[in-house]
């Protein structure tokens, strides 16, 4: 009886770690993904701030 039941706490420590590290992993793509896109946003933003400045000169002139 104490086997089957140290077995199966055995089996379940296993399942919660496995779970914990299945959630890192997830995080972890999830920030790749989350610092991707914000990579994308500050390309976007210093093109958008480069086109505004050229506008603007041109608007000067």
């Amino acid at each position: 009886m104490t086997a089957i039941k140290r077995q199966r706490n055995t089996m379940a420590a296993r399942r919660y770690r496995q779970k914990g590290r299945d959630r890192i992993a997830e995080l972890e793509c999830a920030l790749r993904d989350m610092e991707h896109e914000r990579n994308e946003l500050r390309l976007q933003l210093a093109r958008r701030e480069a086109e505004v400045a050229a506008l603007k000169e041109m608007f000067r002139r």
